[in-house]
């Protein structure tokens, strides 16, 4: 979103004849970033909703996917629900979840150079990346040996 458009949002909730303290937004991580901060900036009490609650809405209404259909599900997902999280206070992943991501990610990853080795059949084996906490831990003077040994 723009600059003009926060702009435009914020001119539009200051002209609305009705008092509007509590904002519904959807997907406030990224793309509704900048609205998310415009409006807590302004005095909003921004709140989070989850694209699955308007889709499940959508759903039992048998509607279409619109903007307008998506703009007054938050809303009302919005009005119901008091207890919906803060937008965009998103707390920060804790440790586990990073070493899950990164195996995720060497799991996923196409391009043999990025983590293999040669193998004996020729073919190639992939390792895990170099800072998995336990290969760290066995690559400590003392720990116990894994795998075979020739």
């Amino acid at each position: 979103m723009t600059e003009e458009g926060i702009d435009q949002l914020l001119t539009f909730l200051l002209g609305v004849d009705l008092i509007v303290d509590r904002v519904g937004v959807e997907g406030s991580g990224f793309l509704g970033r900048p609205v998310v901060l415009a409006l807590v900036a302004a005095g909003y009490d921004v709140r989070e909703v989850q694209a699955n609650r308007t889709a499940e809405r959508r759903k039992r209404r048998r509607r279409a996917k619109t903007d307008v259909e998506d703009a007054e599900a938050i809303a009302r997902e919005t009005l119901a629900d008091p207890n919906l999280p803060p937008a965009g206070k998103h707390s920060e992943p804790s440790s586990a979840w990073q070493t899950l991501t990164v195996l995720r990610d060497w799991r996923a990853s196409p391009c043999p150079a990025t983590g293999s080795t040669p193998h004996r059949s020729g073919g190639r084996t992939r390792q895990p990346p170099r800072h998995h906490p336990r290969r760290a831990a066995l690559d400590q003077p003392g720990a116990a040996p894994t795998g075979r040994t020739r």
